[in-house]
């Protein structure tokens, strides 16, 4: 039986008591001798008192309905705050250390993309590996190339067969470390020049934050920056896209952030983690309002 259940028996032991009591009193069941110990100082007698007041049968009645009901609700009181410590423990005890090792602030050591803006893929490519200890170059061609930072706990051929077995095939405690401290630069030679990276991150607590944070590191808050739109896109993605005045040039850049769940497939990992995708291109790439549609 659970305490609403026994709350229930004991409310209505109460109805049942007090209903007997009203009876008794329109029947004019009353006490043939009345207690005159009543008229006594309380303080002369104590057990006078109990004696005079619940002296009679519908006295004993309503004390121990009420000193049931007190017991009950003082157990369900202490049964609440044990289950309610239990349920907490046991919530610890489910989320995987792993997962909860991601909301540890570490330093990511991300690259700033108006530095590499201009540079060579292969001088990209040397000063990622000349400053961090594991790099898996996946693929580097004339027409672009990506690279990744691998965590520091992990190998560049582990990295390498993570990524050729594919990261929904990984398991938990493995997405945990790639995710914990590794990213992703991308850049593209197209009809026109655009470098990306991609990171995942578990301190700002919401994909706005995250994105505050993003413009924040690389530099598309200060002076020459600026927002052009905002919004949520049609994959769901949260962003930001504007402008950056650098080297005499005019360059756009968009954050986006969407819940890292959602690209890993893991029901586990923490709701407050975020995927951030970073742009930064040397021409538009995204279409503003029109003045009509602004009015």
């Amino acid at each position: 039986m659970d305490f609403q259940n026994i709350m229930d028996v004991v409310l209505q032991k109460l109805r049942d008591g007090f209903k007997w009591l009203g009876k008794a009193a329109l029947k004019g069941k009353r006490d043939p001798q009345p207690d005159l110990t009543f008229r006594q100082p309380y303080s002369m007698n104590p057990s006078g008192l109990y004696g005079s007041v619940f002296k009679d049968r519908r006295g004993h009645l309503l004390l121990k309905i009420c000193l049931g009901a007190g017991l009950v609700l003082g157990m369900g009181c202490i049964y609440l705050s044990a289950q309610k410590a239990v349920q907490a423990v046991e919530k610890s005890r489910e989320v995987p250390l792993c997962v909860r090792d991601l909301a540890v602030p570490i330093d990511r050591n991300l690259p700033v993309l108006t530095e590499l803006y201009t540079w060579d893929d292969q001088d990209i490519i040397d000063k990622t590996v000349s400053e961090n200890e594991n790099v898996y170059v996946i693929n580097s061609t004339k027409r672009g190339m990506e690279i990744m930072r691998c965590a520091d706990t992990m190998t560049v051929e582990d990295m390498a067969n993570c990524y050729a077995e594919g990261f929904s095939n990984q398991t938990l405690e493995t997405i945990c470390v790639i995710l914990k401290n590794s990213w992703w630069i991308t850049t593209n030679h197209g009809s026109h020049d655009n470098i990306k990276l991609k990171y995942s991150e578990f301190t700002s607590g919401s994909l706005n934050g995250a994105i505050e944070e993003a413009m924040e590191e690389q530099g598309f808050k200060g002076e020459g920056a600026g927002v052009l739109l905002s919004g949520v896109d049609n994959n769901g993605n949260t962003y930001k896209y504007g402008t950056i005045d650098y080297d005499g040039e005019t360059l756009y850049w968009r954050v986006a952030a969407c819940p890292v769940k959602d690209v890993y497939g893991f029901d586990s990992l923490p709701d407050e983690g975020c995927y951030v995708g970073i742009t930064l291109d040397a021409k538009p790439f995204m279409d503003l309002p029109s003045e009509e549609s602004e009015s």
